[in-house]
């Protein structure tokens, strides 16, 4: 017959093609949701640091920067998860979302540490802002640099 596949024995039917999923795929007016979670999360906690002392301040400030750019393909993955699996709880998304990306930044400082690196998307990274400003108060480059390993640590976790 014309237009069919014919299959032969021993040989597996092709996989159908799955249908168009009836909302777009990446629930970008969700992800803003995110954003703005995540945003709190580190209004919150810069005002706490802030009565700590200018060093735990800056600490926030950094780890808020480390978590700013990126594909925010993990929130992504989360929300169409709980879409796709029927999920009612939207809000309960959103925050399990935020809590995905951040612990994914927390990975990103670790790596840095792991990795050596100084830099990452082009700007300097929690370790080469805090190797600098141990740098620029007279710590020799070693001290700085463990100076600046330490800062990323304690961030990422």
């Amino acid at each position: 017959m014309k237009g069919e596949e014919v299959i032969m024995p021993g040989q597996r039917a092709p996989a159908p093609v799955p249908a168009a999923p009836s909302t777009p795929l990446w629930p970008t007016e969700r992800t803003s949701g995110v954003s703005r979670v995540i945003s709190a999360f580190f209004d919150q906690h810069e005002a706490e640091a802030a009565r700590c002392g200018r060093d735990f301040s800056a600490l926030w400030q950094q780890l808020r920067r480390a978590s700013e750019g990126g594909k925010k393909l993990r929130p992504d993955l989360v929300l169409i998860a709980h879409r796709e699996l029927g999920g009612v709880d939207e809000t309960a998304a959103i925050s399990t979302a935020a809590a995905f990306e951040l612990l994914h930044t927390g990975f990103l400082l670790h790596d840095d540490v792991i990795d050596g690196d100084t830099v990452r998307r082009g700007v300097a990274n929690v370790i080469g802002s805090w190797s600098l400003e141990a740098r620029t108060q007279g710590i020799p480059g070693e001290q700085a640099k463990s100076w600046g390993e330490a800062a990323a640590i304690i961030a990422g976790d």
